[in-house]
């Protein structure tokens, strides 16, 4: 029986079926099958349906479908009534007639069901004619892959991709579907298995982020990665990291010249660029960074000028003088990201003055603006050949901060002796405490971090950490522990920082305060500290830790 003959059996009444010969069985067969089975599912609709599926059967690229895949048509079409113009529309866009049933299957079964969204789906139906069309998937294998065809037709598409996917990528090198065709493609030839060429679709190419040009150069680059890494290396390395890397080749294409990596087992992002910079000086903080996607737009441009053999004291933008002393000690630091890069760069430069790294650190820490990074290390490294160091930085540099850039008072440092200067700390810190400053410090609602209080129980004694929300109850924190954290309430009125307070409770519920910790914006702990300024205990610190590690906060405690 040819298609016509085929196409007006499934037209016939029941009454009209009788007059084809018993030759014609099968096709009587699955007709009257067809016609059970629609029937007891929707009834009503059975006659619009088949007139709707024969219109379909007419176009020869089109091939009957076994009962199974009507049935999930038709189940589809009830949702979707558009889906016959989908796959009209996919068979004269791919422009073959022998694709297998597995293929059609795989494309009912994937289509979209939002009625209002009809350019998202042309757009992923013209994602799959270019992924076919790049060889990605070939006739014997269109039924062992349909887990990708499957990931192909959810990715997430921008409503801006339409026109972009409608004349075929051709034109648009930087498009990072061009990416997918050809690495979905090398990964199919090199046999990865359908579930992770699935999830390589759907986590890597959906949606796009950073548009990476496909040149013959990033290919490449491409090539020598997949000839030194296990060749599902892919599904470990996010897109993300990818753009890095792409990033890394534009800036410095030699990098990748003698690149070698020793592993048995799965390959990490970092240990992949720490063996790109095995042979090439460059500071550790900056591969942290880098790494932990910590680098500011700034920062990245003097990363960009390391790359480039420039070295950093020549770079735009820098929040202080640098010296190349401090520029190298700069870039022989190992990995660390205890602080930015910004911040790192300050602490070499007074590293280079005092040669004393934890009273650096300690400084470079305390510094809010970075703007002010020439006056800190000025003041800070005469202080230290004055007999400061790291223990009592930080409530020295409170005292100044407020004074100097909150009040505007000029102190002349540098002919004031260290004690007398922490005289005038103590004294400052009394001032605080006193009753007036009570009077006057009012009820002040502070930004909300929006982290959730945290309970513990820990050696038979509940602690808990809150973050202090009004101007009242930072004073009073203070006054029991006697500290100045108080006069973080323009930081923390401005969102700079948030205050928590670690607490214990007592047997009748009753709280009492033990450890202050600070948090900046960016939810990095920067300093806690106890009555008089105290460093936290052991325990102290366990729990602070519980409760940066559920809240996903750095610490370096």
């Amino acid at each position: 029986m040819n298609r016509k003959d085929e196409i007006r059996l499934l037209l016939l009444s029941e009454k009209e079926e009788g007059r084809f010969s018993a030759t014609d069985n099968f096709a009587q067969r699955f007709v009257r099958s067809f016609r059970l089975l629609i029937q007891k599912e929707a009834p009503s609709r059975y006659e619009e349906f088949k007139i709707a599926y024969a219109g379909l059967l007419i176009d020869q690229r089109v091939p009957f479908f076994k009962l199974e895949t009507v049935m999930l048509l038709f189940r589809k079409w009830c949702r979707y009534p558009q889906i016959f113009s989908d796959i009209t529309f996919l068979a004269r866009k791919l422009k073959k007639n022998d694709l297998p049933e597995a293929f059609w299957f795989q494309v009912i079964k994937s289509s979209e069901l939002e009625r209002t969204n009809r350019e998202l789906q042309r757009s992923r139906l013209n994602l799959l004619v270019i992924t076919v069309r790049a060889g990605v998937l070939r006739n014997e294998e269109y039924e062992t892959h349909g887990v990708v065809i499957d990931a192909i037709m959810r990715i997430t598409i921008r409503a801006e991709d339409y026109a972009i996917l409608k004349k075929g990528l051709s034109l648009d090198p930087s498009h990072p579907y061009h990416r997918m065709c050809f690495v979905v493609g090398r990964l199919v030839r090199l046999r990865i298995s359908t579930l992770e060429l699935a999830e390589i679709i759907r986590c890597h190419f959906s949606p796009p982020d950073v548009l990476i040009t496909w040149t013959p150069e990033v290919r490449s680059m491409h090539d020598l990665l997949e000839g030194l890494l296990p060749a599902n290396y892919l599904l470990d390395l996010k897109r993300y990291e990818f753009q890095k890397l792409h990033f890394l080749f534009m800036a410095q294409p030699a990098l990748f010249n003698k690149l070698s990596v020793q592993s048995e087992g799965p390959v990490f992002f970092k240990d992949l660029v720490r063996a790109l910079f095995s042979d090439f000086m460059i500071s550790g903080t900056f591969i942290h960074a880098f790494c932990n996607d910590q680098l500011s737009e700034v920062e990245r441009s003097w990363f960009k000028d390391e790359l480039n053999g420039v070295n950093i004291v020549y770079s735009d933008c820098l929040p202080l003088k640098l010296t190349k002393k401090a520029a190298h000690h700069f870039r022989c630091l190992p990995e660390n990201g205890e602080l930015t890069v910004t911040l790192r760069l300050i602490a070499s430069q007074l590293f280079t003055l005092v040669e004393d790294d934890q009273f650096a650190v300690t400084v470079s820490r305390a510094i809010r603006n970075t703007g002010q990074a020439d006056f800190w290390i000025e003041t800070m490294s005469g202080l230290y050949k004055k007999g400061l160091r790291a223990q009592g930085a930080r409530e020295i540099m409170d005292y100044i901060e407020q004074k100097v850039f909150r009040e505007g008072i000029k102190l002349e440092l540098k002919y004031k002796k260290l004690d007398n200067l922490l005289e005038d700390v103590h004294a400052w810190h009394e001032q605080l405490r006193t009753q007036k400053m009570l009077q006057r410090v009012g009820y002040r609602k502070l930004p909300n971090a929006e982290i959730p209080d945290f309970k513990v129980l820990y050696e038979d004694r509940v602690y808990g950490i809150e973050q202090l929300k009004r101007t009242n109850e930072l004073y009073y924190e203070g006054e029991f522990l006697e500290h100045c954290v108080y006069s973080y309430r323009h930081y923390c009125l401005d969102g700079d920082t948030y205050i928590f307070s670690l607490r214990r409770f007592d047997e009748n519920a009753n709280e009492v305060p033990l450890i202050t910790i600070e948090l900046n914006r960016k939810k990095q702990v920067l300093q806690a500290r106890g009555k008089h300024n105290r460093n936290p205990t052991e325990m102290e610190i366990g729990i602070i830790r519980m409760w940066a590690e559920e809240n996903g906060l750095s610490y370096t405690l």
